[in-house]
């Protein structure tokens, strides 16, 4: 009888046997062994092998035969399947390579069951241990993605340490059956070990482009205060200026200066996205690349008039407007005008004289607009008089 289960064991060591047809080989002639005792044989012989047999629940990995897991083997034994496996020729080797990356101590004698999980638990510990972008996103190699997708989805240690992991890292899968090399071995190692440490760094690699792509839309020059110094001093002189409200929040959060570097582009991302980064997926950084371009644009064009008030020494009655066109048969044009308490009835009165134009015109207001800019642009692009405006840089 036990030759009979040492044989059905055996026969799993390429995939796993459901224990029901264990159950039927126990029940059926020669040995004919009655239902209420078969669960107690069979108990026996897996506790047994425990240390080179894996154990599954509806495909699930079980790492250790408990009490519960027993009771619902001996009511459903068809929910669940053994099979065999051997750590053994360059096995051995793959596995020493993995346990000391992975810190852990080398083990004498035969490498058993929870010899494997003790290399197998860190790594799934690890990438479940992920955020929630670094376990979607695409923008990793290849070679991580693959890793990520086997270890996402492993349920058979041996499997996962000696056949996926190996085909993620682009290496054969390592057979007990088959002599290795060790600078194959070894070449496996270092691309895991590539392939994790750039999961591990992907959320800070995504911060760092951030950073980046923040220097780039505000057009920071280099400073060695730092990037962050300069868009801090930028902000806090534009902050008080900011009417639209989204824009007000986005240079307070720019000008921070409670926040470590982390939190304080995590918290504008934030902003910008309505959802924190480690929750994206590649479309939200996507879309966080057209919402930070359209904020800058404003951002700039406030920092313009802001900063041309404060070269005029303009007094804080006056009141600044920025203006700025641009047309596919012209370049663009951009001006900062100041108007003084005594010139605002003077402004009115064109102002009205415009509007009566525009309210008389029967035509298009398309066509009225595009007259407008045109004449915006010239007025632009003209020399200035009369004490005039100050220009702004393009």
């Amino acid at each position: 009888m036990m030759k009979a289960i040492r044989g059905f064991l055996n026969a799993s060591s390429t995939e796993a046997k459901p224990l029901n047809e264990l159950f039927e080989l126990l029940r059926a002639p020669p040995f004919g062994i009655r239902d209420g005792v078969i669960p107690i044989i069979v108990c026996a012989a897996l506790l047994a092998h425990e240390a080179d047999v894996a154990i599954y629940e509806n495909g699930a990995f079980l790492p250790q035969l408990t009490g519960p897991a027993l009771e619902k083997l001996v009511k459903a034994p068809g929910n669940f399947a053994v099979r065999r496996w051997h750590v053994d020729g360059v096995r051995v080797i793959v596995f020493e390579q993995l346990a000391e990356m992975l810190g852990q101590s080398a083990v004498a004698g035969r490498i058993e069951q929870r010899d494997l999980l003790d290399v197998v638990k860190p790594l799934i510990r690890f990438v479940r241990r992920l955020n929630e972008f670094c376990r979607n996103t695409k923008t990793f190699s290849p070679t991580a993605l693959a890793v990520r997708q086997s270890l996402l989805d492993a349920s058979e240690p041996d499997q996962l340490l000696f056949t996926d992991l190996p085909r993620a890292c682009g290496a054969e899968p390592f057979s007990s059956h088959k002599p290795g090399k060790t600078d194959a071995v070894q070449q496996f190692r270092r691309a895991l070990q590539n392939a994790l440490a750039e999961l591990q760094k992907g959320y800070d690699t995504l911060l760092h482009s951030l950073m980046e792509e923040l220097d780039t839309v505000l057009e920071c020059p280099p400073d060695p205060r730092g990037t962050r110094a300069i868009m801090r001093t930028r902000a806090s002189q534009v902050t008080g200026f900011a009417l639209n409200p989204e824009l007000r929040v986005f240079s307070a959060r720019l000008a921070d200066p409670s926040a470590d570097d982390r939190s304080w582009i995590e918290s504008i991302a934030s902003f910008l996205s309505n959802k924190h980064p480690s929750q994206w997926n590649d479309d939200d950084r996507a879309r966080l690349q057209v919402r930070l371009a359209q904020i800058a644009s404003g951002f700039r064009s406030l920092e313009a008039l802001v900063m041309a008030r404060r070269d005029g020494a303009r007094n804080t009655t006056d009141e600044s407007i920025h203006l700025a066109v641009v047309g596919t048969t012209f370049p663009e044009s951009k001006l900062v005008v100041h108007i003084g308490p005594n010139e605002s009835e003077a402004v009115s009165n064109i102002e009205h004289q415009l509007r009566s134009v525009l309210n008389s015109h029967r035509g298009s207001r398309r066509l009225f607009v595009a007259a407008l800019a045109k004449i915006v642009r010239d007025a632009l692009s003209a020399e200035p008089i009369d004490g005039a405006p100050e220009r702004c840089p393009t």
